[in-house]
């Protein structure tokens, strides 16, 4: 009986759907609703309440020509404060005529739909919406359907003789409609759909009941509980059956597409128009004013800036060059020049970038503050514009300019063909990335001083172009002890996939063990970093476990080793578990004299910051040099699932400071002596130029006898994106969905640096203040209505990086760091308006939230707890 049943529904739908003639009324409801993801009690909402006529009219084999009328159509709004639904004037829905509109069926698929000439487009949309529903194919099966929604994969269910289900899965929405994410998953947002229709019929095949349900779930990655969440439900019940229809008389569709009137031809998928696309919902100019006090530069740093700039950069990028060139000149844009070239930067269309070159004069070494400003913002840019970036290599080949900017232009060119790269599927033999790459090595061959070389080698690093990989090493394995170490930290930008093969194995580890010649400690603990990220095997494990045990006098490399292992230890169960193995079993290992090394040097990872903020981890490395800092970086990381993303990593650098210290009996020969210090940045995996604060002994007794370097000095002031991303989607009810999302961080760095002769002590501290910022939107845009809920939330997470070292007797070094207390904000929006209205509707609700999170310093380790109390005792 049951088969039986099936086969029934089978053939009705397969074949005669509803009988020839017959003619039904069907009531509908749609509803809308939209909230955060973090609170769905009170979405906002509305309601489209009306009436379609359906009819079989003609039927030829598995052909088949449906009538349908909307007969009534009316908009209702939920609410904010009663929760009931008001009916409301549409002007557009008033003009809704019930003129009859076709669609041609072959194989219980539409063929074509021929709809009313003229008429608006959202209740065009609307009209193929409900034919949409009414495709459909009563069996087990899947298969492609071109709807409203667009070209989706289908799947059907029958649950029983009387309910099926249809899914749709995978909609190809058109190259026409915007779709852009950030490929660094961390920093991107989720969009998770679902669709699903369920039908119930009767005896004859009729459809009697459809209920419809749409959702889409959007998740700022880093911030998993921000976002918003769209549902539509679409009902339609049967309400009577009319009687008989009036049909065609023709012989063939052709024939009776003759007979319609009034109506063309349209494709079914939905026609978007995309809200604000010609920027007149907005004024620019007004909005840069009303922001002005948020972009100052004592704002720099804070939330405040950041939420400034992520509310003007998509407004940016609409705008021509004839409104940025009346903002960049004005006196208010002149206060905040710094802030709108970040804003240009980001923008990064080619009306932005000529009228930033026009402000700022490149060739002149007067402008050079505002030129390395826009230019380090273009090089974090998520949309590299290709006329920017031939323009930029056109200045890059001229070769004229003076070292700083030449060094930073070659940084800048190198990481947006990195992302244009990447924008293409990761395509490094594009056209114009080879002559980028090509570019680049052939200025870095022409080098003669290692400072030269130094530059083009981070430009490489920047890069990351396979092609480069040999030359790399090359200049690794090589190169002084100053190009090796540039070369080593450029091959350790690259994704750590690159070096899992035998060949790249054994390089990292020559370099590590130093099996053919000696290299710089940094470059050793570089080439460690990459070997520990590999996974290293039980026989790879080992090896490194007894080089503890060996007679190297490096004794703060093994320190660094320990450290190291610890941190791995400490967040891998497969390395914590090796490790217990190995040292457990291994009594020449586990003794003091092997896990109790005596240098100072430190690695930690430790938490950053938690929900409701965003996964962040903190990575400490500090790396001591006879006494001295040598390299300290504090990099931190965001996190989504199992991946990571480096949002900054801030550092110290010094070389040749321990002479101040009496020198070292361990004195490399080899190693380049010269006093330097200064500090570096990566931001979002971007090497800028680093800011050294004095190369040679004479200019380092030159800031100690003046104390000018004892005072902070800016290294790096900036605002950049983090999220970025655009998508539209087509409902099933023929409105459509932009989903949006922005998000900024603000920086203000600053480092300084304090020598005593006469007390035999050092001071340096590093702080970032930082403020985040990320706004995401979901907006349902149709002529009748638009409902958007918003979501901003702000935070200022900063971290302070302290080093005091004593050397009045026994070396002693202390390092901190601190995160001062932070807030996160929370701001939710909720809108519905409708447009072209008689009697103009909007309904605005708000909702925040605070979070407070205490303050702290993070703990290093006990030898360092040791160094702090003697030296605050003192």
């Amino acid at each position: 009986m049951r088969l039986f049943g099936l086969f029934l529904i089978i053939f009705a739908h397969a074949t005669t759907c509803f009988k020839l003639g017959s003619e039904y009324t069907y009531n509908f409801v749609n509803e809308v609703n939209s909230s955060n993801l973090f609170d769905e009690s009170t979405p906002a909402s509305y309601r489209l309440e009306g009436a379609i006529n359906v009819a079989n009219i003609w039927r030829n084999g598995d052909e088949m020509i449906f009538q349908f009328r909307l007969i009534s159509t009316k908009l209702l709004v939920k609410s904010q404060k009663t929760a009931e639904f008001d009916e409301k004037s549409s002007t557009v829905l008033e003009k809704v005529s019930p003129k009859p509109f076709f669609v041609v069926f072959r194989d219980s698929k539409i063929l074509a739909a021929h709809l009313e000439e003229g008429e608006d487009d959202s209740v065009s949309n609307l009209k193929k919406a409900i034919v949409s529903f009414f495709q459909y194919k009563g069996e087990d099966g899947t298969e492609k359907v071109t709807d409203v929604s667009g070209e989706c994969d289908v799947s059907y269910i029958v649950w029983s003789p009387e309910k099926f289900s249809k899914t749709k899965l995978h909609c190809r929405l058109g190259d026409d409609l915007p779709n852009y994410q950030r490929l660094d998953y961390p920093l991107g947002v989720t969009v998770d759909p679902f669709s699903n229709t369920d039908y119930w019929t009767g005896v004859d095949g009729t459809v009697k009941k459809i209920e419809g349900h749409e959702r889409h779930v959007v998740t700022v990655n880093a911030y998993p509980k921000v976002g918003t969440v769209v549902n539509s439900t679409f009902t339609f019940d049967i309400s009577e059956a009319v009687g008989e229809a009036d049909l065609l008389k023709c012989a063939s569709v052709e024939e009776c597409v003759k007979l319609f009137k009034n109506v063309k031809e349209t494709e079914l998928m939905s026609k978007v128009t995309k809200s604000c696309q010609d920027g007149k919902c907005w004024n620019l100019i007004q909005e840069v004013k009303a922001l002005k006090d948020d972009l100052r530069n004592s704002e720099v740093g804070t939330s405040a800036s950041a939420r400034a700039f992520v509310k003007l950069v998509p407004m940016g990028r609409l705008a021509k060059a004839e409104i940025w060139h009346r903002i960049l000149n004005s006196q208010s844009g002149k206060e905040i020049k710094g802030q709108l070239l970040d804003i240009l930067a980001a923008v990064q269309t080619y009306d932005a970038f000529k009228e930033a070159t026009n402000v700022v004069k490149f060739e002149s070494e007067d402008d050079f503050n505002d030129a390395e400003r826009y230019l380090q913002g273009l090089s974090v840019g998520t949309r590299p514009e290709m006329r920017v970036m031939e323009e930029l290599f056109k200045f890059a080949q001229n070769g004229s300019h003076y070292e700083r900017l030449q060094d930073t232009l070659v940084q800048t060119l190198a990481a947006m063909t990195y992302r244009h790269a990447r924008l293409l599927g990761d395509d490094f033999q594009n056209s114009f990335v080879t002559k980028v790459t090509e570019f680049i090595m052939s200025q870095l061959k022409k080098c003669e001083t290692d400072e030269c070389k130094v530059i083009f080698l981070r430009a490489l690093g920047n890069l990351k172009a396979p092609s480069t990989i040999s030359m790399l090493f090359e200049y690794a394995e090589t190169g002084s002890y100053k190009v090796s170490t540039q070369a080593v930290k450029a091959l350790k930008a690259f994704s750590v996939s690159f070096w899992n093969t035998p060949e790249f194995r054994a390089r990292f580890e020559d370099i590590f063990y130093q099996t053919h010649k000696k290299f710089d400690s940094s470059a050793r603990t570089l080439a460690l970093d990459v070997l520990l990220d590999l996974k290293l095997n039980v026989h790879e494990l080992t090896k490194l476990v007894n080089y503890l045990r060996s007679d190297d006098k490096a004794f703060e490399i093994k320190q660094y080793v320990l450290q190291k292992l610890s941190v791995n230890a400490a967040t891998s169960d497969y390395y914590r578990h090796a490790m217990l193995l190995l040292v457990k079993n291994d009594r020449k290992v586990n003794n003091y004299h092997v896990l109790g090394q005596k240098g100072l040097s430190t690695a930690i990872m430790r938490d950053f910051s938690k929900s409701p903020s965003f996964n962040g981890t903190l990575l400490s490395v500090q790396e001591i040099k006879d006494g001295v800092l040598k390299r300290g970086n504090a990099d931190v990381f965001v996190q989504a699932g199992q991946e990571k993303f480096s949002i900054f990593t801030l550092g110290l650098f010094g070389n040749g400071l321990s002479s101040f210290m009496g020198g070292s009996d361990e004195q490399d020969p080899d190693e380049d002596t010269t006093v330097t210090a200064g500090m570096e940045l990566y931001l979002q995996g971007t090497a800028m130029r680093p800011l050294v604060f004095f190369t040679g002994q004479g200019e380092l007794m030159g800031h100690v006898w003046s104390g000018t370097a004892s005072e902070p000095t800016p290294a790096y002031q900036a605002i950049s994106t983090l999220q970025d991303h655009e998508e539209v989607i087509r409902l099933h009810n023929g409105a459509h969905l932009e989903v949006s999302a922005m998000g900024a961080v603000s920086i203000d760095l600053n480092g300084q640096i304090a020598i005593s002769l006469w007390n035999r002590n050092a001071d340096t501290k590093v702080a970032q203040n930082t403020g985040f910022a990320t706004s995401v939107e979901s907006k349902v845009v149709s002529s009748f209505t638009q409902l958007s809920v918003s979501e901003v939330v702000e935070e200022r997470p900063c971290l302070n990086l302290d080093s005091t070292i004593d050397f009045s007797g026994t070396v002693a070094l202390c390092l901190q760091l601190h995160q001062p207390q932070t807030t996160l904000k929370s701001e939710v929006t909720k809108k519905l308006t409708i447009p072209k209205s008689k009697k103009p509707y909007k309904s605005i609700a708000r909702q925040s939230y605070k979070y407070e999170m205490s303050g702290f310093t993070h703990f290093l380790n006990h030898k360092n707890n040791e160094m702090c109390n003697k030296i605050n005792s003192n």
